[in-house]
C-alpha cells in the first residue's frame, strides 16, 4: 500500500514539472513601460547617491584610504557613467604607481580595461590586456579578474566575428571557457552566468536559485534574468525568453545600468510592434545610454533598430495619409447627401449634425496623430545623424593619431640610416651635429601639438568657453587660431583631464618641470577664485 501511494506523489510531482510556465507578455511590457517612463529619475538616484559618496572628507586619508575611497565611486560610475569611471580609475592608479605596490597595481590596470572594453574599444582593450601577460603568472588575487575581462573582451571580440548560436561562435566559445573558466570561483555566481553564456550547460534551476538569492533591482539580478532568456531562446520558447528579457531590462534601467542590451534585444522581439511609441520610447532610451555611456560598440546596432522603426513609421504615416483622404471624402459626401435630404430629413437633422461633428472630431485627431509621429520621427532622424557623427568623429580622431605614430616612427628610422652611414663614411662630427640637433624634434612637438589640440577640441569644444568663466575679465585667454590650444591652455587641458601632477604634464608636453610650474602658477594668480582654482579646473567635466 505505502509503495503505491510513493508511485503515486512521484507520478504527481514530474506530472506538475512539466507543466510549462505561462507569462502575461501584456502585463511585463506594461510594467517595463512604466519604468522607462521614469528612466530619469533612477538616474537622479544615482546621481544623488554618487554624490554623497563625494562629499566625504578625505583630507585625513592616507593613500591608502584614499585609494579605497577613489575606488567605491570607480565602481560606482562603472557602468552608469564611462568617462568618470575612468577618470577616477586613473586617480586610482596615479595613487597605486606611487605606492609601488604591484598586486594593487595590477588590480587596477585591469579595471581600467574593463571600463574600454565596456565602452567598445575594444582593440584597445586587447592591445592593453596582453601587455599584462600570461594569467598564470598573475598574484592569485588578481587572477580571477583577470579571467572575468578576458571572458568579456574575447566574447564581444567573438561577437563581432560570428553570428550568436553559429557553430563557429560556440566552437570558440568553448575554448574561451576552457582557457579562463577554471580561474572564476564556484562560489561566484559570474561563474554559472559565464558558463551558461559559453558552454550552455547550467540547468535553468541553478540560475533561478541565483535569482532568488540576488537583490532585486541590481546589475546581478538584471545579468541572471538575461542567462535565463539565452536558455529559453534555445529551447524556442518565445514567451518565457521575452518575459526575463523584460525583466532583465526593468533591472538594469532600476540600477542605473547604461551598459546593457536587454532593451536592445527586446526591440527586435515580434512582441514589440517596430512603428508603434512603444519601440521609438525604448530606442530612444536605448540611444540615450549608448550616448551617454560612451558606448561606440552598441552604436551600430541601435543605428539600425532606429532605421527599422523609421521605416515602419514612414509605411504608417502613409497609410494614414490614406485613412485621411478617404475621411475627407466621405465628409465631402455626406455634406453632400445632408444638403440634398435636408428638407426630406428635416425631423432628422439634429442627428445628422452630431455625425459630422464627430467625423470632424475624428479628423482633427486624425491631424494631430499625424503630426505627433512626424515629429518624433524628426526626432529619430536627427539622433541617427548624431551617432553617425559621433562614429566618424572617433574614427578621424584614431587615424590622425595613428598617421603621426607611423609619420614619426618613419622619420626615427630615416634618421637612423643617415647616421650609420655618416658613422661607416667616418664622418663622426656630422653624426654628432645630426644627433645633438633638435630641429626634428621641434617638428615632431609641433606635429604632436598640432593633433593633440584637434583631437581634444573635437570632444571637449567649449572648453575656452568653460576655461575662462574662471578667469577675471582681464585675462580671458583667446586662441591664436580656431583649433589652435595655447601653451595654458594646452596644460590645464591635461589637468581637466586628470592629469594634475606638474611632473606627468612636463613629461606629457616635453616641458620642464619649472616651466609648467610657472605657467600654472601665472594663471592661478589670474583666476576669479585663486583658492578653489584646482579643484574647478578637476571638476570641469565630471
Amino acid at each position: 500500500m505505502f509503495r503505491n501511494i510513493f508511485v503515486i506523489i512521484i507520478y504527481l510531482t514530474m506530472s506538475m514539472s512539466g507543466i510549462a510556465q505561462t507569462f502575461d507578455i501584456d502585463k511585463d511590457l506594461d510594467r517595463l513601460d512604466n519604468v522607462v517612463s521614469k528612466a530619469k529619475w533612477y538616474y537622479a538616484d544615482k546621481e544623488k547617491e554618487i554624490g554623497k559618496l563625494k562629499l566625504q572628507n578625505t583630507t585625513s586619508y592616507g593613500d591608502q584610504d584614499l585609494y579605497t575611497y577613489l575606488l567605491s565611486i570607480t565602481d560606482a560610475y562603472l557602468k552608469y557613467n564611462s568617462d568618470s569611471a575612468l577618470y577616477y580609475a586613473n586617480q586610482c592608479h596615479q595613487i597605486a604607481l606611487s605606492d609601488k605596490q604591484a598586486e594593487e597595481i595590477l588590480d587596477i590596470e585591469l579595471r581600467l580595461i574593463l571600463i574600454h572594453i565596456y565602452r567598445g574599444e575594444i582593440d584597445q582593450a586587447m592591445h592593453m590586456l596582453a601587455q599584462k601577460g600570461d594569467i598564470k603568472k598573475a598574484p592569485i588575487p588578481c587572477q580571477q579578474l583577470m579571467a572575468i575581462i578576458s571572458i568579456e573582451l574575447e566574447g564581444r571580440y567573438l561577437g563581432r566575428k560570428y553570428p550568436l548560436f553559429s557553430k563557429a561562435f560556440k566552437l570558440h566559445s568553448k575554448k574561451i571557457w576552457s582557457k579562463y573558466g577554471q580561474y572564476i570561483s564556484k562560489d561566484n555566481w559570474l561563474y554559472y552566468y559565464y558558463r551558461n553564456f559559453y558552454l550552455g550547460d547550467v540547468s535553468k534551476s541553478t540560475l533561478q536559485k541565483l535569482l532568488q538569492k540576488a537583490r532585486p533591482n541590481t546589475i546581478q539580478a538584471a545579468m541572471l534574468n538575461i542567462a535565463l532568456s539565452k536558455i529559453y531562446r534555445q529551447e524556442k520558447n518565445q514567451n518565457a525568453y521575452a518575459h526575463y528579457l523584460i525583466e532583465s531590462a526593468i533591472n538594469d534601467i532600476t540600477s542605473s545600468n547604461r551598459e546593457a542590451m536587454s532593451l536592445l534585444f527586446l526591440l527586435k522581439t515580434p512582441y514589440i510592434e517596430q512603428g508603434s511609441s512603444r519601440a521609438a520610447e525604448y530606442a530612444l532610451l536605448c540611444t540615450d545610454n549608448a550616448t551617454s555611456f560612451h558606448d561606440g560598440l552598441r552604436s551600430l546596432d541601435i543605428v539600425k533598430a532606429h532605421s527599422i522603426i523609421t521605416r515602419k513609421y514612414e509605411e504608417k504615416m502613409k497609410r494614414n495619409e490614406k485613412y485621411l483622404v478617404t475621411g475627407i471624402i466621405l465628409l465631402f459626401l455626406t455634406l453632400i447627401a445632408i444638403i440634398i435630404l435636408s428638407y426630406l430629413m428635416y425631423l432628422r437633422a439634429q442627428n445628422r449634425k452630431i455625425m459630422v461633428d464627430d467625423m470632424q472630431r475624428m479628423n482633427r485627431s486624425l491631424h494631430y496623430s499625424i503630426d505627433s509621429e512626424r515629429q518624433l520621427q524628426e526626432k529619430l532622424k536627427i539622433n541617427n545623424r548624431k551617432l553617425l557623427e559621433e562614429i566618424k568623429k572617433r574614427n578621424r580622431n584614431f587615424i590622425e593619431v595613428y598617421r603621426l605614430i607611423t609619420n614619426y616612427l618613419g622619420d626615427i628610422d630615416e634618421f637612423k640610416k643617415g647616421v650609420y652611414n655618416l658613422l661607416i663614411t667616418g664622418q663622426i662630427e656630422k653624426a654628432k651635429t645630426m644627433l645633438t640637433s633638435s630641429g626634428n624634434l621641434e617638428k615632431y612637438l609641433q606635429n604632436f601639438y598640432y593633433q593633440f589640440d584637434i583631437a581634444f577640441l573635437d570632444s571637449h569644444p567649449d572648453f575656452v568657453m568653460r576655461f575662462n568663466a574662471l578667469l577675471k575679465p582681464e585675462a580671458q585667454i583667446k586662441q591664436p587660431k580656431p583649433n589652435i590650444l595655447t601653451v595654458d591652455l594646452r596644460i590645464y587641458a591635461l589637468i581637466s583631464m586628470g592629469i594634475t601632477d606638474s611632473v606627468s604634464i612636463a613629461s606629457f608636453l616635453h616641458f620642464s618641470v619649472q616651466t609648467v610650474y610657472n605657467y600654472r602658477s601665472k594663471i592661478r594668480k589670474s583666476a576669479i577664485s585663486p583658492a578653489d582654482f584646482a579643484e574647478q579646473i578637476a571638476q570641469l567635466y565630471s
